[in-house]
This record gives C-alpha cells, structure tokens and sequence, in this order.
C-alpha cells in the first residue's frame, strides 16, 4: 500500500484524478462552433444595464448570451456569477451567437455609439 501510494504521489496524484482533459484554445473553440463569437464592450455610462447584476439583466437566459469576464479599474473579474454589478466604464467579455450579441450592443453600449468594441472571429 505505502508503494502504491507513493506511486500516486509522484504522479502528482493524476492516476487519483482521471484521464485529463485537453485545453482547447479559443481560436479552436471558435472554429468548432462557428455561430458563436467573442466580443468586448464598454459599459456605457447612459447603459440602462449599469448598476445592474448579471443576473438582474439576465444576460444568458433572456439574450443567450454568457459574460465570461468584466474588466474593471486594471483588475480581471473571471466567471462572474449572477450577483456581479455592472457598473459604467466596465469592459465586459462576452460569448453567445453573433445575431444575439449585436442586437444587445446598444443596451450594453447606452447611447454612445463611439463605444469600444472588438470582435474576435475565425474564418
């Protein structure tokens, strides 16, 4: 027993984990799923989405659409759950079908149609 476990140990208890999953970059995700698109958008300050909660706004069950991360004053805030505030200024990552996204641009954005954005798309 105490050989098997040191086995285990030096193995960095993989053989206790299970078979380990591939990393799938997001360009190879894009690819695979090619309805869908990742894009960035800057809350705007007339946004009637600010002060609101991921949740509240119901970004995923109503539009379809997943934030994956908020960038707020230089700090990542990752896999944000439904009570994460919205607040103006933020960068939001967001993930979901290209006609879903674009059509929630103008909430997100308010009505500053100079707002940043970037698309991330694979051909």
């Amino acid at each position: 027993i105490e050989a098997m476990i040191a086995r285990v140990r030096e193995a960095g208890y993989q053989s206790a984990q299970g078979p380990s999953v591939p990393s799938i970059a997001w360009c190879d995700l894009l690819r695979d799923l090619p309805d869908m698109e990742v894009r960035s958008y800057r809350m705007g300050f007339g946004s009637p989405l600010v002060d609101k909660t991921i949740g509240e706004v119901g970004l995923r069950k109503n539009w379809g659409v997943t934030v994956v991360a908020v960038r707020r004053d230089g700090q990542w805030i990752t896999n944000p759950g439904p009570t994460t505030a919205l607040h103006a200024g933020d960068i939001m990552i967001l993930l979901g079908p290209a006609d879903r996204i674009k059509k929630i641009h103008p909430m997100i954005t308010g009505p500053d149609a100079s707002a940043e954005r970037r698309t991330w798309q694979v051909s």
